[in-house]
This record gives C-alpha cells, structure tokens and sequence, in this order.
C-alpha cells in the first residue's frame, strides 16, 4: 500500500524523478527536474506521518536525469 507521509516544499520545478532512504529512515534524498539533488532529514515520527521535514543539504546540477 503507497501513501503519504508528508510534503516536500523545495524543488524549482514540478517534477521529481526519483526518492529514496537511507537504510536507517532519518534521511531522504530527491533529484528532480532542476537537476538538484537535495537530501532531507526529520526529527521524529508523529503517528504515520513524520515531522517537519527540511532540507539540509543541496547538490546543484548534481544529476541530469
């Protein structure tokens, strides 16, 4: 079953290609159409949905699909 645990506000363009987790569910790394990757962390888990998400890392022009 998919569903969401939140929102990711930070990319310039719509579209992302792809996420993934680290091994330990702290971190989260995206790379979208902007060619930025962006890696992510968060602080806890409240219930099924995990708690203010921030970007703590970005890699501009990092990728290019």
């Amino acid at each position: 079953m998919i569903r969401s645990l939140g929102t990711l506000r930070g990319h310039e363009e719509d579209r992302v290609w792809y996420v993934s987790w680290s091994h330990n569910g702290r971190h989260l790394a995206s790379c979208g159409e902007d060619r930025v990757v962006r890696i992510w962390t968060h602080d806890s888990w409240e219930g099924d949905k995990i708690s203010e998400v921030r970007c703590v890392s970005t890699l501009e022009e990092a990728q290019s699909r």
